[in-house]
């Protein structure tokens, strides 16, 4: 091969691989620019999610994440946190595994996926000494070390803390969580438990208000010593009216016994109203128009029935409606009413 063609060869060459280079640079460029298709199923899932919805928002992050060919960090924090919204805490630990791997060198990223790891170890953990506990907390400190400002996971390890009975450690998070979180109500949670750590062991109510269609002030502040039944339900959900008469039954029963019964609706005010005229419902009702309640006490499904005790701690929680679910209704409140003091 003579000299002269060496030359013209390597220049050959070099262009080749700027071309390649640019080609790629491209390719990436274009693959990091969101398609129409991947905005809308993120979008989907945002709005399901912030309903509650967590089985329609999983599948919209789903397919945003297929459309991402799997790369979309917002689309695996998405699946994982609709994962822990349906309980299923093992798949919400796996999909935030994925959700490390892209969270890549980001701050911010890594901050949100070792928080969101935690809180699912930290559900799956059935006891203080659980080593999913200790865990948690070392994925609450590992986004701390990522982000020293992540408020969320300051508020999570000093929760996991208490847990584990190592107030002092948990208070002293939880102080510092208050000073520096936005007013909400994680900060109120947070000051209860800085004044009863109990309260990061026992499962206690939000300490909810609201106004009765009435017009009365309800708090469940009102009720100490008293057990409280909180029916959360629809006029359009079938279970819901199904189990109507037997609610009317109860109250009649348990009323007098000292047994609070309140009704939390996420209905249509029309519709609301006639149900409960029609049905003559006689005990405190809301429309939870802005899903206040909703979001506080987690729901899901409906209806759900939630039993607390005279000191605030919730003793049941049951969903969907049945012969089964009938028999645990009235089986919880007697428990409750015999611990009453």
């Amino acid at each position: 091969m003579s000299r002269r063609i060496l030359p013209r060869m390597r220049a050959i060459e070099r262009v080749t691989t700027a071309v390649i280079v640019l080609l790629t640079t491209v390719a990436r460029l274009a693959a990091a620019q969101p398609s129409p298709a991947f905005a809308e199923q993120m979008r989907k899932g945002d709005e399901a999610a912030d309903r509650g919805a967590y089985d329609q928002a999983l599948d919209a992050y789903k397919k945003a994440f297929s459309l991402s060919n799997k790369s979309s960090f917002d689309a695996a924090l998405g699946m994982s946190l609709a994962y822990r919204g349906l309980g299923e805490h093992k798949k919400a630990v796996d999909i935030a595994d994925e959700a490390l791997k892209l969270a890549g060198t980001d701050p911010d990223h890594l901050a949100q996926a070792h928080n969101l790891r935690g809180r699912a170890l930290y559900a799956l953990s059935a006891k203080p000494d659980d080593k999913r506990m200790g865990e948690a907390e070392s994925e609450f400190r590992a986004a701390l070390a990522a982000e020293d400002g992540f408020q969320p996971a300051r508020f999570n390890l000093g929760v996991a803390l208490l847990k584990q009975k190592r107030d002092e450690d948990g208070i002293r998070e939880l102080k510092q969580y208050v000073e520096h979180a936005a007013a909400g109500a994680d900060v109120s949670r947070a000051k209860l438990m800085i004044e009863d750590p109990r309260r990061a062991r026992e499962t206690f109510a939000p300490p909810f208000r609201f106004v009765s269609r009435s017009g009365d002030p309800v708090a469940l502040d009102d009720y100490k010593g008293k057990t409280v039944l909180v029916d959360f339900w629809g006029s359009w959900c079938p279970p819901c009216v199904q189990s109507t008469p037997t609610l009317v039954k109860l109250y009649k029963k348990y009323a007098e016994q000292g047994v609070v019964f309140l009704g939390v609706a996420q209905d249509h005010d029309k519709p609301w109203a006639t149900y409960l005229d029609q049905h003559h419902i006689a005990w405190p009702q809301y429309l939870d128009s802005s899903r206040v309640l909703l979001r506080e006490f987690g729901i899901t499904a409906y209806p759900t029935f939630i039993v607390i005790d005279g000191e605030g701690i919730i003793r049941g929680r049951r969903m969907g409606w049945g012969p089964e679910i009938e028999s645990w209704l009235e089986d919880e409140i007697k428990k409750s009413l015999k611990k009453a003091p």
